[in-house]
């Protein structure tokens, strides 16, 4: 019974992990995950919890929504997410499952975790009766949302160097969001943006962890046939982002007006999130890593397409852990265990099909 319920599935993790703080599932529609970010923010520096973890869930498992969408004309007809693009028309549905565990810095420092990305501040709006509509954006709610984010984080919009945009990739959607970027930052100095649906498409409920998750290393947007930037005067001061820039780096513990990063993530319910984060950079002095005990054989998978490229993979592995290559300095079994995890299993042609999954390391 437990195990379909969407209602339990926060409880679950909980369960599994004995974890005694606050068990929430939260559904703003397509801003569900950064809402999730923003309140375990909020119980982190209340001191109601000493550790949380935010989390988007996003599976198709019905057609009726697609139809909606579709009836609506919300879907894009040849299943590309251009945004910012003259050409956008609609966005792609898509699945996917994100996390991120939230600390104190100073006790994450204190307990050697490794920092990805310092948060900064968040804050989570409602359009209201801002565009007359329910399902409509807002500019108003949107503006207002940026607005009280930054005084979360202490800033000035005009300190941004960057925003990770909703970015559906509708006419609608991207005009509003454009526009009250623009009309937060103001000035005359140029706001870089993109969004990572051009690259997974829309993840829906779990859009905005997967665009906090691409802030700390974002690849280049796909389909830029025009810039994804806000320029807060005009059209004429865009420049191109197909090449998007990495944040600058602060000192431990500090977050400077340079470098700062905001993600947006907007609802059909009308609810919208943003956080800030900033560059972290690691002062403290790396910690040895101590050799493998374990002295028994590893398994080491190879998985292509084509018999060819399997002995090609073969023939590379040989040569990077033999005598004159770089994995004779490196643990066996973390090679091994890299390319059963962190590489597709695909069906090789040349004999039986590979198991899609594998278990590795043993338990």
């Amino acid at each position: 019974m437990g195990g379909r319920l969407r209602t339990v599935t926060a409880g679950r993790v909980s369960c599994a992990l004995d974890l005694r703080g606050p068990s929430l599932v939260l559904d703003t529609a397509c801003s569900s995950s950064l809402v999730a970010v923003h309140a375990a923010r909020q119980s982190l520096l209340t001191g109601e919890s000493g550790l949380a973890i935010a989390a988007g869930v996003n599976i198709i498992v019905s057609p009726q929504d697609s139809i909606a969408y579709s009836q609506g004309g919300m879907l894009s007809p040849d299943g590309r997410c251009r945004f910012g693009d003259a050409s956008a028309d609609g966005f792609v549905r898509s699945e996917g499952v994100g996390a991120v565990v939230l600390k104190p810095l100073p006790d994450a420092l204190h307990d050697g975790d490794p920092v990805l990305a310092l948060l900064l501040g968040s804050a989570v709006t409602n359009d209201g009766q801002g565009s007359g509509l329910l399902l409509k954006p807002a500019v108003s709610g949107q503006v207002q949302m940026l607005r009280d984010a930054c005084h979360s984080a202490g800033i000035e919009p005009a300190q941004l160097d960057y925003v990770e945009a909703h970015g559906t990739g509708t006419p609608t959607g991207d005009t509003v969001e454009l526009s009250a970027l623009a009309e937060a930052a103001g000035g005359e100095r140029p706001l870089c943006c993109g969004s990572v649906k051009t690259n997974i498409g829309h993840a829906e409920a779990a859009a905005g962890i997967a665009g906090l998750i691409k802030g700390a290393d974002r690849p280049p947007r796909r389909h830029p046939r025009l810039p994804a930037c806000v320029l807060p005067a005009s059209a004429a001061h865009r420049r191109a982002a197909g090449r998007l820039r990495r944040h600058r780096e602060h000192p431990a513990g500090q977050a400077g007006p340079q470098g700062l990063l905001g993600v947006s993530s907007f609802g059909l319910s009308g609810t919208n999130a943003h956080v800030f984060i900033g560059a972290f950079k690691d002062e403290r002095e790396p910690v040895e890593q101590p050799a493998p005990t374990s002295k028994g054989a590893c398994l080491l998978v190879l998985s292509t397409r084509s018999a060819a490229a399997l002995r090609r993979l073969a023939a590379s592995y040989a040569d990077h852990l033999g005598p004159d290559g770089g994995g004779r300095t490196q643990s066996l079994r973390d090679i091994c265990a890299t390319a059963a995890t962190r590489r597709d299993t695909v069906r090789t042609g040349c004999g039986p099909s590979a198991p899609r999954t594998t278990n590795w390391p043993p338990s």
